[in-house]
């Protein structure tokens, strides 16, 4: 069985998740979570990893940590973004400082080698936001590469993977309230199999909103995984 813990990039609501695209005899157990951080995940993962259910479970993939760089990022974009990161951080507590980022990766890691689990490390993607802070994603991202060969997990850079897709940078906006988003997310709740169509619509040829993956990507981050599976 294959625990696979994550935010809205793993569950595939808003864009397309790679478990989709996943050929696998195992079980594939998509643990994701809208709007989750990297604390709040690992805390979920902790709970699930004691429960009879999964207790078959050898494998675990993380892809978690891009929401504590998001949602930072919207803070400054307007009050409501800031009074809504705010609310979110009492209960999902974003690691925003590179430095506790890193240590909660670290231990979340460490506990798992120590259990023998196969590790796999999926690296923050390519955002494509007005301004975002790419250069900090890929910090964020050297980060998670070194603790992968500390512990002798896998990582999938995902990040470079999207980049080379980019022929042209594009990017788009959340705008300064949530309007937007909601009409995103009732056009994909609604149309699951046409969310490519706001990929093109935006002309953005890696995710359909900025963040969330388009196919192309789902497919690219799934064959990737599945290399690593074997």
């Amino acid at each position: 069985m294959v625990l696979c813990i994550g935010d809205s990039l793993t569950l595939g609501v808003m864009g397309y998740s790679y478990i989709s695209f996943l050929r696998r005899e195992e079980r594939i157990v998509n643990l994701g979570v809208n709007g989750d951080s990297l604390w709040g995940g690992t805390r979920r993962l902790r709970s699930c990893l004691k429960k009879s259910k999964y207790k078959s479970a050898d494998t675990v993939v993380i892809s978690l940590g891009t929401n504590d760089i998001l949602l930072p990022y919207l803070s400054g974009r307007s009050l409501f973004w800031k009074a809504q990161c705010r609310l979110r951080n009492l209960y999902r507590s974003f690691s925003s400082d590179i430095w506790e980022f890193a240590e909660r990766y670290e231990t979340i890691v460490r506990e798992l080698a120590d259990e023998e689990y196969k590790v796999i490390l999926i690296g923050l993607p390519y955002i494509q936001l007005a301004g975002y802070p790419l250069g900090k994603v890929e910090a964020y991202n050297d980060c998670i590469r070194s603790t992968a060969k500390r512990y002798g997990a896998q990582f999938i850079d995902i990040y470079s993977m999207q980049s080379r897709h980019v022929k042209k940078v594009r990017t788009c906006s959340w705008g300064r309230y949530n309007f937007g988003r909601l009409a995103d997310g009732m056009f994909m709740l609604l149309f699951p199999h046409r969310k490519d169509v706001l990929s093109r619509k935006r002309g953005l040829a890696v995710t359909v909103d900025g963040v969330h993956f388009n196919s192309g990507s789902a497919r690219l981050l799934a064959g990737a995984v599945e290399r690593v599976l074997g």
